[in-house]
C-alpha cells in the first residue's frame, strides 16, 4: 500500500500546490478465471434446471460464486474448491428469455470477469393438457360410447 501525492509544473516552470494524499494498493494476486457455465438452454415454468459452473484460482484458493439468474438479486455463495465443478439449480416462475450472469472471487477478494448464459423458459403445457383432459372426461361421462372410440 502506497501513499501518493502529486504536483504539476507547466512549460514556464509554474507549479501547482500538492494534491491530497491518495492511497494506492498494489495487488499481485490475479483473480480467478471467468466462470464457465454449462446447462440447458431451455426449460418450462416451474421446472428446476441444473447448471454447472467452474472457475479456477491461479493460487488454488477456494472460490465464491455470485449468480444473477435474470429474475432477481444475487449474493456470494461458497466457498468451493478451485477448479471443481459446482451444480446450482434454479426455477423460473414465469416465461421469458433470461441471461444468467456469474462472477467468481477468491478468498483474497480478487474478482473474475463476468460469464453469461442464455436460457429460454416457456409455459408448461400441463395446464392446457389438464383442461383438455377435463373436457374429454366430461364428454365421456355424458356420451359413454366415446370411450369405445378412444
Amino acid at each position: 500500500t502506497y501513499e501518493i501525492k502529486v504536483i504539476a509544473k507547466d512549460e514556464n516552470g509554474a507549479k501547482s500546490d500538492w494534491s491530497d494524499i491518495k492511497i494506492f494498493t498494489v495487488n499481485d494476486y490475479p483473480p480467478p478465471s471467468t466462470p464457465i457455465i454449462d446447462g440447458p438452454t431451455s426449460g418450462k415454468v416451474g421446472q428446476p434446471l441444473a447448471f454447472t459452473m467452474v472457475s479456477t484460482d491461479p493460487y488454488g484458493e477456494d472460490v465464491y460464486y455470485k449468480i444473477f439468474w435474470g429474475n432477481g438479486g444475487s449474493s456470494w455463495q461458497g466457498p468451493y474448491p478451485s477448479g471443481e465443478e459446482q451444480v446450482f439449480e434454479h426455477t423460473w416462475n414465469y416465461p421469458g428469455k433470461f441471461t444468467i450472469k456469474v462472477k467468481a472471487k477468491d478468498q483474497s477478494g480478487a474478482e473474475s470477469g463476468e460469464a453469461t448464459f442464455q436460457v429460454s423458459i416457456t409455459r408448461s403445457r400441463a395446464a392446457t393438457n389438464s383442461i383438455l383432459l377435463q373436457i374429454l372426461e366430461f364428454l365421456m361421462n355424458r356420451y359413454p360410447f366415446l370411450e369405445l372410440l378412444l
